[in-house]
């Protein structure tokens, strides 16, 4: 598969050596203090050794480590290149609000070594006030094959009472084939980092990459008229009317890696779709005189890009001329 795509959500460092790279990150980026969060470096490598990584914590416990493994094949120039991706994740905890640290970090891959400045992690007293109105972008896969299609759903989250919601500004979807669905606008009641939250879905539609790399999933951008009386997620409406608020509101922009198809076993009679097809092939009779025309029909439902595929050859007896062909 091509790359793996590394969201870096806040606090994260790259570095990188001719034998690889490591990335440090700290999830979730602000931590709180008495709740354990996650140290992981990820290090991506060519070579056959296992990582080891060792640190100095200060102001922190260690609690736990695991490693998660993945072996990925990207194209470069054509060619292509096979390495690892390693994540040694630390479980740590800080008992109280303060700038922790982990110093006198040195990554090793065999013979190579690499060290690394001191990090520092602000560990928070209490969590921040959630807020009370979002809009976000949640599509149903991050890493994809070219041509392999993907659901994007942007939801508004609210814990208060929205009258009304205009979209100012649509999402452009730039390097994907897009089919747009019809939106039903139907709340429900969700959970959503611990808070129950009404949701809504304002814009959706099915995208299919057009190249590979990595492509952005962009801003669906509202404004939003609500009043300030907080949201009944199981029902009943508290509007206080005189007491309406205006708000611009953008969904995060979210990134999806596309990766080549695999160039090795591909099926002979393979069309370029992904995932499962029905083929359903139609002509009108079986028996023809000589320089009769025939005509067939090969209709195919599926969830591909249909939009891309082309005509597929139906007769290939020597005999036979195509002479007009569509899809």
């Amino acid at each position: 598969m091509y790359s793996l795509l590394k969201f870096l959500v806040g606090f994260s460092l790259l570095i990188s050596n001719s034998w690889g790279q490591v990335n440090i990150k700290i999830d979730p980026p602000k931590p709180i203090k008495g709740e354990s969060f996650n140290i992981i470096f990820e290090i991506e490598t060519k070579s056959n050794d296992n990582p080891f990584v060792s640190f100095t914590p200060v102001g922190l416990e260690v609690l736990g480590r695991r490693k998660e493994v993945s072996l990925q094949t990207s194209m470069i120039n054509g060619k292509f290149t096979s390495s690892r991706n390693y994540n040694l994740i630390y479980e740590v905890v800080s008992d109280q609000k303060r700038t922790a640290r982990i110093r006198d970090i040195v990554v090793e891959v065999g013979s190579k070594k690499i060290k690394h400045k001191p990090v520092s992690i602000q560990v928070l007293g209490q969590r921040k006030k959630a807020s009370s109105l979002f809009l976000k972008a949640e599509v149903s896969k991050k890493n994809i094959f070219l041509g392999e299609g993907i659901d994007v759903n942007y939801y508004l989250y609210s814990r208060v009472q929205v009258v009304q919601a205009e979209i100012k500004s649509f999402p452009k979807l730039k390097g994907f084939i897009k089919r747009f669905h019809k939106v039903n606008e139907r709340q429900q009641a969700v959970e959503y980092n611990g808070l129950v939250y009404k949701r809504s879905l304002k814009y959706s539609a099915r995208v299919y990459p057009e190249k590979i790399g990595k492509l952005n999933i962009d801003p669906l951008k509202l404004v939003l008229q609500y009043s300030q009386e907080r949201n009944n997620p199981f029902g009943g409406i508290g509007f206080g009317f005189g007491r309406f608020k205006s708000k611009g509101v953008s969904s995060p922009t979210v990134k999806v890696t596309v990766n080549p198809l695999p160039s090795e076993n591909v099926p002979a009679h393979f069309t370029g779709l992904i995932g499962e097809h029905k083929f359903n092939f139609t002509q009108a009779k079986n028996k023809f005189v000589v320089n009769e025309a025939i005509e067939g029909k090969l209709e195919v439902t599926g969830p591909g890009a249909l939009e891309k595929l082309e005509a597929i050859p139906l007769y290939t007896n020597q005999s036979l001329e195509q002479f007009d062909a569509k899809s």
